[in-house]
């Protein structure tokens, strides 16, 4: 079923993927729900990993909670990394 809300975003969407004599864009895809997911798992993992070996660093070494936050932060940059290789396709 179509609500009036629907019908103007596809309206919309239509209007925005043509040129001005009406032919239509050649426009990238939009990423699947499977991609975007695949990039949530990527990022936890990343962040995840980057955490859990800082931790183990710092019950290791006894050096409180330095390469947790060390960890943490190389975990972002890769998962910032490796969302920007898998997206880049798409932009």
């Amino acid at each position: 079923m179509h609500t009036a809300g629907s019908a103007g975003v596809v309206l919309l969407v239509t209007t925005l993927r043509r040129d001005n004599d009406g032919a239509k864009v050649n426009s990238k895809p939009a990423p699947s729900l499977v991609t975007l997911l695949g990039m949530g798992v990527t990022t936890a993992l990343c962040v995840g990993v980057g955490v859990g070996g800082g931790y183990w660093l710092d019950e290791t070494l006894s050096t409180g909670l330095t390469f947790t936050f060390v960890g943490l932060g190389l975990g972002i940059a890769a998962a910032v990394a490796a969302v920007y290789f898998e997206i880049r396709a798409f932009l």
